[in-house]
């Protein structure tokens, strides 16, 4: 588990608030998928040009599956706990020398310890995925206008749990757009804990882009397992199996890693 001085670290208000030291596992093929759904819509690029960035990566159990389950150049996460972060990189590395991930491959994967807010990668990303459900108002509405300001125009942005609390159009600099979250994707799930919201970095004047209406329709996380790919997902589940103690499905502390 993690200390009492990193327990109040994680859950000061700079940080996200009272239980923001609670996180949840998030399957990568689910990620995948809701990615996957938002990028027609808005007009990605190919996949391979890709930058993932994961906020509050934990354990890295996350990005380690994105890694096998994605073509993405670049996959960069960031955890605040420095415990969780040590059991991050102790998993890439034993990825890499287990061969689970190529040398290449592991290479393309950083992990940084610090604030979500000060993510260098950002400036970078085109898919940015948070757990979002523990983390207060005040701080979505600190971490809606940092994104909007941060991320380059057209990224996509995947919550887990909350969703911004909308309404916030960040001033980048004079002369410049003002540019904020465009919803483009919402689950339609009873349990608020397995509901995600999809968003755009997009101009405040500019009309929304051809499709955004078809991917703010109705998911179902049961098209997840038609449309994944069934050996990358077999690949994926192994090397949880092989990294990652058994957890229960939502909220919970910290795992065992091995």
């Amino acid at each position: 588990g993690l200390g009492s001085a990193e327990l109040a670290l994680l859950s000061s208000k700079e940080h996200g608030g009272e239980g923001a030291h609670v996180y949840g596992d998030t399957e990568g093929e689910l990620v995948a998928h809701l990615f996957g759904e938002m990028r027609p819509a808005v007009g990605i690029a190919a996949e391979e040009d890709v930058v993932i960035c994961d906020l509050g990566s934990g354990n890295g159990k996350l990005l380690l599956q994105l890694a096998l389950l994605t073509p993405a150049r670049r996959l960069a996460g960031v955890e605040l706990s420095a415990t969780r972060h040590a059991q991050a990189t102790a998993a890439l590395a034993q990825a890499a020398e287990r061969q689970v991930l190529s040398p290449a491959r592991a290479r393309s994967i950083e992990l940084s310890c610090g604030s979500m807010l000060d993510h260098a990668a950002l400036c970078e990303g085109t898919q940015c995925f948070c757990y979002s459900l523990a983390l207060d108002t005040p701080f979505m509405e600190v971490l809606e206008a940092h994104l909007a300001r941060t991320l380059p125009m057209g990224a996509l942005v995947l919550l887990r749990g909350k969703r911004f609390p909308g309404g916030t159009w960040a001033e980048p600099g004079t002369g410049a757009s003002r540019r904020g979250m465009q919803p483009v994707l919402e689950t339609r799930i009873v349990n608020r804990m397995h509901q995600f919201y999809g968003y755009r970095i997009a101009d405040a004047g500019a009309a929304p882009p051809d499709g955004a209406a078809e991917a703010a329709a109705e998911l179902r996380l049961l098209e997840l397992e038609q449309r994944s790919a069934p050996l990358a997902a077999a690949t994926s589940r192994e090397f949880v199996r092989s990294f990652f103690a058994p957890t229960e499905p939502d909220v919970h502390e910290l795992p065992p890693l091995f």
